[in-house]
């Protein structure tokens, strides 16, 4: 499952030419074979104007996994250092390019993870932050738009691989940190 995670997060990249090679070998979940089914009846350019629509031109359905938390507030800056720190701790390289907090990188990021990782209380938040993100995103996504199954398809493999809150809960809400949980007492 692992390796679905890798390959949702490679498909939700900028389609390039590459796209049909990756999509012909894009199984694993019954969302991920839906996208690969839409995306191939399309052509490279109408897949490309849809991808730019989605997510580089909507706040509401943007890849930035900081921007569905904290919006353009100064703790946003905060969580891309810090997430900078946690791939540094755990030898994680991404492309320097891109923001660290580019939802396709922390789905790698999360493929990549096992062990003393997994159990590290900023993954964990850093799971919580991506369910929220990926929730928002899905709530927001136009009618009829391909992109949803990826959404849909990564929040399938976080739940299967138990790095979804709901998956640990059974409840629908995001994890809190403790002093939210005082706050409820």
């Amino acid at each position: 499952m692992y390796s679905v995670l890798r390959t949702i997060a490679d498909l939700l990249e900028y389609p390039t030419e590459g796209l049909t090679e990756l999509l012909k070998s894009a199984v694993g979940l019954k969302e991920i074979e839906e996208f690969a089914r839409e995306a191939l009846s399309r052509d490279l350019y109408e897949l490309q104007a849809i991808y730019v629509e989605t997510f580089d031109m909507s706040r509401e359905t943007n890849l930035y996994l900081s921007y569905h938390i904290y919006g353009e507030r100064s703790k946003r800056g905060l969580a891309l250092a810090g997430l900078i720190e946690l791939y540094s701790k755990y030898k994680f390289e991404y492309d320097k390019n891109e923001l660290p907090d580019y939802i396709p990188t922390v789905l790698k990021f999360a493929a990549s993870c096992s062990g003393e990782c997994l159990e590290d209380k900023r993954f964990k938040a850093l799971m919580a932050m991506l369910e929220k993100a990926l929730d928002r995103i899905e709530a927001n996504m136009p009618s009829g738009n391909p992109y949803v199954h990826l959404i849909k398809a990564a929040k399938a493999a976080l739940a299967e691989l138990g790095l979804h809150s709901r998956s640990k809960r059974g409840g629908s809400r995001p994890v809190h940190g403790k002093r939210q949980e005082a706050r409820r007492r």
